[in-house]
């Protein structure tokens, strides 16, 4: 069977594998808001609802005081992201391996690294900040960052995503759980990991930014303080592949796209957790 009869009976798999390792090798990607974008159109538009206060709660026997609920729509427009690589003929026949499998697992995690990449570069969009630069992690970060968002009513669950170094090491929160008592001791010694610190499931990604006194930017939200469109595929899937014949270089061209644009939606939900990690 021919090189290119190989390649378009693999394709799908490829596909396939890319898909399965951006969904699991994304971290931001099952945190936040996700919208498609309209059928026909490279816009999706997230709607952001306001929270009513308690003083809106009346205890009457009449009639209730009709009050406004106010709306917003932040408008993504999704934006094509690619990485590409070559698979020679060489390669292919003389590899016992499922290299076209591989090659999509390759690159769908490329393309969650830059989707993660992206989420946490709004970290800049964010006003509120929690910690001390030039200051080792401590609990109190944590804690300070929930106090924030409860006081903004920052609904559902809450996120952290931190840089690994903001975890373990000499400077991260490793260091200061190993010298107290507890289960979130055990949980470090017998996993080398903790879910979770004052209610807030803890996550970690190297695409966390570091500036340039070595001081992490972590992100701890709320899901609905960001947000992402992309242009669905089918099945929530916006990853595909293409692929390109060079017959004359004796190769495969493979072309992977993640179709998405993400952006902050409510700044109030998240604050930004900084700490030394040099």
């Amino acid at each position: 069977m021919s090189t290119t009869a190989n390649l378009a009976g693999s394709l799908g798999f490829t596909v396939a594998d890319a898909v399965i390792a951006f969904q699991k090798a994304s971290v931001f990607n099952t945190l936040i808001k996700m919208v498609p974008a309209q059928p026909g159109t490279l816009t999706a538009r997230i709607p952001v609802y306001a929270a009513l206060a308690s003083s809106n709660v009346e205890q009457t026997e009449g009639d209730a005081t009709l009050r406004t609920l106010t709306s917003a729509a932040i408008d993504c427009t999704v934006a094509r992201n690619t990485v590409a690589t070559s698979v020679t003929d060489s390669v292919l026949l003389g590899s016992g391996d499922n290299v076209y499998g591989n090659v999509g697992g390759i690159l769908g995690n490329t393309l969650a690294a830059q989707f993660d990449n992206e989420v946490a570069a709004l970290y800049a969009d964010v006003s509120n900040t929690v910690g001390t630069a030039g200051a080792s992690m401590a609990l109190s970060f944590i804690f300070d960052a929930v106090e924030y968002l409860r006081t903004n009513n920052a609904p559902g669950e809450y996120f952290a995503v931190l840089h690994p170094k903001q975890i373990w090491g000499a400077k991260g929160l490793s260091a200061v759980v190993d010298s107290t008592d507890g289960t979130i001791v055990e949980d470090i010694v017998r996993t080398g990991y903790f879910q979770t610190i004052g209610g807030v499931h803890i996550f970690y990604s190297p695409e966390i930014e570091i500036d340039g006194d070595d001081d992490a930017q972590g992100l701890v939200f709320a899901s609905e303080a960001f947000g992402a469109g992309y242009k669905d595929f089918g099945g929530g899937t916006f990853i595909d592949i293409e692929e390109g014949r060079d017959a004359v270089g004796n190769a495969t061209n493979l072309v992977a796209n993640g179709y998405w644009k993400a952006a902050e939606l409510v700044d109030t939900w998240a604050t930004v957790i900084t700490s030394d990690v040099s």
